[in-house]
């Protein structure tokens, strides 16, 4: 498909009347080599608001290093030089006025900003393997998209003229039901932990010993688990997403679909929205997990809420999170409208806290990641030197994990959520990474068995593909 280039002209817009889920929209596109849903399974005011699905991208871009691939229709280039500013300039010609009353992303770039992009934006040691190989960002610029308003129940077509007709067009000539495809297929599959409980458990005395000596004073540090099936065909990743989604709902449930790479996510944590000037963050630091008995399941959020090791850890990436806003925010105008604030999610309580801010008129939405990029949350503080130490404690590069993912709407306005609780699928294998953070008090064991804590909604969903 083609796009139609726009100037500050308002999208197109056409509610529909659907009938199919967000889920069922992006089975409807299964046969697409490029799609993507972005969904709210977990649906509030504040968060759950929209889902998107959207297919068959007019370009794509994808980057290892400082080497670029770009595609544009039938016409393929590779380029060397900054992934961010090819994006940005890919992006420019293209802008909607934002539609009021109607959701935010009319049509835009979606993809993934993986954490190994840091290094284009800090001067950071090269010591870990990088066997998995992942690009470090893949986007795929849409001209139009399937918008699902879950507060309002209503669905709509938005984006360029061409756009909205390609859409319903691909509805229209859909054959493939959601029933077919996640028929009960028996998948078996493998767990292997790649770093063994000691060799994490190590690592987290050894970055106790970096905080003693006052190099840092937090660092999140992770460890990643492959999994391997016995089988694999096409329907495999949407039996997983289907599954992921219901054992563990989230805000920022996502499908990215590049060709053979496939991101399946259920997030909990917003890395940055930006709507107008209006910036948010909303990090994530402390974690129980769910009780088995009612009263068991009080304990550990009031065990979570009034836990000092927990509140400063939060308030550390608090402080990380007002100083890298406040790079390109308006002065006085950053703030934390809400601190401590403890959510429940299906298998784990997480605390949460809330910084805003007002993008300053002389910077863009770029100007903002570079600023940000990768989220405190995934790192420490202070920032550059816990992602040294990672860098050294870690065998493995993250690849994908503990990114951003979401979508830059041609409006201006973002969406990225911080890319946890994430399963990359390439080649019928798969991987996911889990981490927590570490401070002076930490108990190294009790370290580990909270990213055991956190990987468990993916585990649970992999032991439903046994039917």
């Amino acid at each position: 498909m083609n796009t139609v280039s726009s100037l500050d002209v308002q999208a197109a817009v056409e509610e529909i009347k659907c009938g199919l889920s967000p889920f069922e929209v992006l089975t409807a596109f299964k046969d697409e080599p490029c799609s993507f849903l972005l969904e709210s399974s977990l649906i509030t005011q504040d968060l759950g608001r929209y889902s998107f699905v959207g297919t068959s991208p007019f370009a794509t871009l994808s980057s290892k290093g400082k080497s670029i691939n770009v595609t544009q229709g039938s016409l393929t280039r590779m380029i060397e030089g900054d992934p961010l500013a090819e994006l940005e300039r890919m992006i420019q010609p293209h802008h909607f006025l934002p539609v009021p009353n109607c959701p935010p992303l009319p049509s835009g770039a979606v993809g993934y900003f993986g954490y190994d992009l840091n290094r284009l934006l800090e001067r950071l040691p090269d010591r870990s393997s990088d066997d998995l190989m992942f690009p470090d960002c893949s986007f795929m610029l849409v001209d139009g998209v399937v918008a699902f308003d879950h507060i309002s129940d209503k669905v709509y077509l938005l984006g360029s003229e061409e756009g909205v007709e390609w859409l319903r067009k691909l509805l229209k000539a859909t054959k493939t039901l959601p029933g077919e495809i996640l028929k009960p297929k028996g998948y078996r599959f493998r767990l292997q932990e790649k770093v063994s409980k000691k060799t994490y458990i190590d690592s987290v005395r050894r970055a106790k010993e970096y905080i003693y000596a006052g190099d840092i004073y937090e660092v999140n540090l992770s460890h990643r688990f492959d999994v391997s099936f016995t089988r694999s065909d096409d329907d495999l990743p949407y039996h997983i997403y289907s599954a992921l989604r219901g054992e563990s709902p989230s805000p920022f449930s996502a499908f990215l679909k590049f060709g053979d790479l496939i991101a399946i996510s259920s997030s909990p944590e917003r890395f940055l929205k930006l709507s107008g000037r209006r910036v948010e963050t909303r990090p994530i630091k402390g974690t129980r997990p769910r009780g088995k008995t009612k009263e068991e399941d009080e304990r550990l959020k009031m065990e979570l809420t009034y836990s000092v090791k927990d509140r400063a850890e939060n308030l550390m990436i608090v402080d990380l999170s007002r100083n890298d806003l406040g790079r390109v925010s308006q002065y006085g105008s950053v703030a934390v409208p809400e601190l401590f604030k403890v959510e429940k999610y299906a298998t784990v309580y997480q605390m949460v806290s809330i910084i805003v801010g007002e993008l300053k008129e002389a910077n863009t939405l770029f100007d903002l990641l570079r600023a940000t990029f990768p989220p405190g949350s995934m790192t420490g503080a202070p920032k550059v030197r816990a992602m040294e130490i990672i860098e050294e404690l870690e065998p493995y590069k993250r690849g994908i994990y503990s990114g951003a993912l979401g979508y830059l709407s041609f409006t201006g306005d973002m969406d990225l959520s911080v890319t946890i609780r994430t399963l990359i699928l390439k080649g019928g294998t798969g991987s996911f990474q889990v981490g927590g953070a570490v401070v002076a008090d930490s108990n190294p064991e009790d370290e580990y068995h909270e990213t055991l804590t956190k990987a468990e909604g993916i585990v649970r969903a992999l032991g439903h593909l046994e039917g």
